[in-house]
């Protein structure tokens, strides 16, 4: 199975609050859910951060897979679940690197069958300026 990659929609470090106005966003479709989700670049920015919204009429389960990394010293907690209500959303973040960090840098998403909405990530690009 090879994963559907998205990257992180970085906010540039500047005096004015970032803003995500225009952002790229993917959509949960079946393709989508059959697949899973790797966001590549998810660790590389500070704050990153998920949004996942469910536009079906029920209750949708999303799964944050676990690391399979060395260093990913607390990759055994497994991996993480969460509920996403009808026609709900949610924001998921403190999404740590050292329980779910990928080869390569990626993050694992994986979505229940049926699952239809949208989906993006978000956070701050590193350094300075």
């Amino acid at each position: 199975m090879t994963r559907t990659t998205i990257t992180v929609n970085a906010a540039e470090r500047s005096d004015t609050p970032p803003s995500f106005a225009n952002v790229t966003s993917t959509t949960i479709d079946a393709a989508l859910v059959t697949n899973g989700l790797e966001v590549s670049d998810f660790f590389s920015h500070s704050n990153p951060r998920l949004i996942i919204t469910n536009t079906d009429a029920s209750a949708k389960t999303v799964t944050i897979a676990a690391g399979t990394m060395a260093q990913c010293v607390k990759s055994a907690i497994g991996d993480y679940t969460i509920s996403i209500p009808a026609s709900g959303q949610v924001v998921i973040d403190q999404i740590e690197s050292a329980r779910f960090l990928q080869s390569g840098g990626a993050l694992h998403v994986d979505f229940e069958t049926d699952h239809v909405g949208i989906i993006y990530a978000t956070g701050t690009k590193r350094g300075i300026g």
